[in-house]
């Protein structure tokens, strides 16, 4: 019994981690998607500057 309770918050901690795995890649695509944008608005901005 012990083992199977042991197993099962093992189970929760992983879907936990998961989880969060999975916000955090997407974060990092939204972040890396903007600064490429911001990157590719510069040289407009330097050439009317």
């Amino acid at each position: 019994m012990i083992f199977q309770v042991k197993k099962d918050i093992d189970a929760e901690y992983l879907k936990q981690l998961e989880e969060e795995n999975l916000k955090l890649r997407i974060e990092n695509a939204y972040l890396k998607e903007l600064r490429r944008l911001r990157l590719e608005g510069t040289p407009q901005n330097k050439k009317r500057g």
